[in-house]
């Protein structure tokens, strides 16, 4: 084939000589190289396909190594999210009971059996600070009122008893811990003045199986009200004038 071509090309002619000479030497070179010419193209051809072969199997080489990687990291990260999956899960179901318990206790009513869970829970959590301390009993006197008018209006007798048996531990609580401040004890004593009214209310419409409970709330309410009055510091009224300036005033007075 190649001979064919390369005659066809002998027929060029462009009536250039210079021209029909440099098509034919390109032709010559081209279409009929040396041997040496040959071998140098095989050598270059064989060359680059090892070339193309070396690329290609590093380039696989390399995609296999990542691949690799990749799973490596994929199973590393799965069998931690696994661990700490299960571990988070275990957490917050422990977290979730916990707080559970602690809403359910908060909101126990004064027939339940965790009332007194919740009763303990509330004072556990008073403040240390002694001004804030006293004002926290205070709040924890109207719950439990509260508590009592609660049970009441639902015909609870028991509840009616637990809430006052509650408000009555938490009157000497709340005295124990004013510690004789004056500030602190007129604030307990208006206080429970509000709190005996509410009570008398609250004796008049309640279940007849409650009114011992309230009246022994009422009772020691006015005791502990009466104690505090009797811790007013006595007032001390103003000296008078010396004994012998008012003879000299008395005789003053007669004189003129």
């Amino acid at each position: 084939m190649n001979e064919e071509r390369h005659a066809d090309f002998e027929l060029i002619g462009t009536g250039d000589d210079e021209l029909d000479w440099r098509l034919h030497a390109y032709i010559a070179a081209r279409l009929s190289p040396t041997e040496d010419a040959s071998r140098r193209m095989r050598r270059a051809v064989v060359a680059r396909a090892a070339d193309a072969a070396a690329i290609r199997a590093f380039e696989a080489e390399r995609l296999a190594l990542q691949e690799g990687r990749r799973l490596q990291a994929q199973r590393g990260l799965s069998g931690f999210l696994r661990l700490y999956t299960r571990r988070g899960a275990a957490a917050f179901l422990a977290g979730s009971m916990i707080f559970g318990s602690s809403v359910a206790v908060l909101a126990a009513t004064p027939s339940s059996p965790l009332y007194g869970a919740r009763i303990w829970l509330e004072t556990s959590f008073l403040p240390t600070q002694a001004d804030a301390r006293a004002a926290a009993h205070v709040t924890l006197l109207e719950v439990r009122v509260e508590d009592a008018e609660h049970a009441a209006g639902g015909g609870d007798p028991s509840g009616v008893a637990a809430a006052l048996a509650a408000y009555r531990a938490e009157i000497d609580a709340a005295i124990r811990d004013a510690d004789g401040d004056p500030a602190r004890l007129a604030a307990l004593r208006d206080a429970l003045g509000v709190h005996v009214l509410l009570l008398e209310q609250l004796e008049a419409s309640a279940p007849a199986a409650a009114q011992n409970a309230i009246h022994a709330a009422i009772n020691d309410s006015r005791k502990a009200t009466n104690g505090l009055d009797g811790s007013k510091p006595a007032v001390t009224p103003a000296a008078g004038p010396p004994d012998g300036e008012g003879g000299q005033n008395a005789g003053g007075q007669q004189g003129r």
